[in-house]
């Protein structure tokens, strides 16, 4: 049987049960009860969800494709859906969202939240492994469990239906819980609550925005593929101390253009971001058992007390309360 898997899958946002039928129906895999298996002509792997309650669920997928496979997902009227996606392999998957253009891997812009109103494309390539984490839940759901504060504006944004494209970075509190989650092994309780940490964590962040300046159709594809560069070089040096005239001037900006379109796209200033990365290494090098006094030398504090503040800033703890944890 010769499976009709090139043309483009057009889809509305929708829970994985509904996904899995649109995918059974053009010949791309079989359902067995929460689990889709690829043909083996189509590519090796699944996609497996979770239901912890009624509106809110997780979802896995795995898999490598032999052909790429083109999808847009087509906008609802209201935002009942929202979905985010925690891009976990180096598989390069992009997305154009708006008139944005979004190119996602475990080095990149790794994490996106996306609402059923939204028009995406997404384009998964061939030959490479793809694994995502998927968080989604529906707004019934959402104003049920999360919100004391009626007038809080993150509320506001899952109220409203305009499109939600919102990234943000896999940091070392979103690759940690992430790496935790396995759902063929890992047993419900601890996925549940898994679930629930991961969207308080990126709930957090969104906080700390003004998310009324988070949505990226404003920004020109280019000078976010320039963002994005500047940003993987700061990860790959994140010892190096920043100057905000070079990366400006790499940037191909003004500063005050660099500086604005930097906070907009990852929610924190450069400094900020630059911070994130060497707390990240502090974080991790407590708890390879390094000394508090050996991690502040590391990431260039003289000073400790101002690194115990900057680290609790950050954590919600203490250097040495992590150190006594490990």
């Amino acid at each position: 049987m010769k499976h009709n898997h090139r043309q483009v899958i057009s889809y509305p946002l929708t829970i994985p049960t509904e996904w899995y039928l649109t995918l059974q129906a053009r010949n791309l895999g079989t359902i067995d009860k929460e689990t889709f298996t690829f043909y083996s002509d189509i590519g090796l792997g699944q996609l497996r969800y979770q239901e912890f309650q009624k509106g809110f669920w997780a979802q896995q997928m795995d898999f490598t494709l032999k052909e790429p496979l083109p999808l847009i997902q087509t906008a609802s009227k209201f935002n009942e859906l929202f979905i985010i996606n925690f891009y976990l392999s180096n598989a390069s998957i992009r997305q154009y969202s708006g008139e944005t253009l979004f190119e996602f891997n475990f080095d990149n812009i790794s994490v996106m939240l996306s609402s059923s109103s939204a028009i995406c494309h997404y384009n998964i390539p061939a030959d490479e492994d793809v694994k995502i984490i998927q968080i989604g839940f529906t707004r019934e759901w959402l104003l049920a469990n999360a919100f004391d504060n009626d007038s809080s504006e993150l509320k506001s944004l899952f109220t409203d239906d305009q499109p939600i494209y919102i990234a943000e970075n896999l940091d070392y509190q979103f690759k940690y819980l992430v790496s935790e989650m396995d759902l063929a092994s890992a047993n419900r309780l601890f996925l549940f609550s898994s679930a629930l940490h991961l969207l308080n964590t990126l709930f957090s962040k969104l906080e700390h925005r003004q998310l009324n300046q988070s949505h990226h159709s404003k920004i020109h594809h280019e000078d976010l593929e320039k963002l994005l560069e500047i940003r993987a070089a700061m990860d790959e040096n994140p010892l190096e101390p920043i100057s905000l005239d070079a990366l400006a001037i790499q940037s191909e900006m003004s500063l005050t253009k660099f500086k604005r379109s930097f906070k907009q796209v990852f929610g924190v200033t450069p400094y900020q971001y630059h911070l994130k990365n060497k707390l990240a290494i502090a974080m991790d090098r407590l708890h390879q058992h390094y000394s508090v006094s050996e991690v502040a030398f590391l990431i260039g504090y003289t000073n400790l007390s101002h690194f115990a503040k900057s680290f609790k800033n950050q954590y919600g703890k203490l250097p040495s309360e992590v150190q006594k944890e490990a």
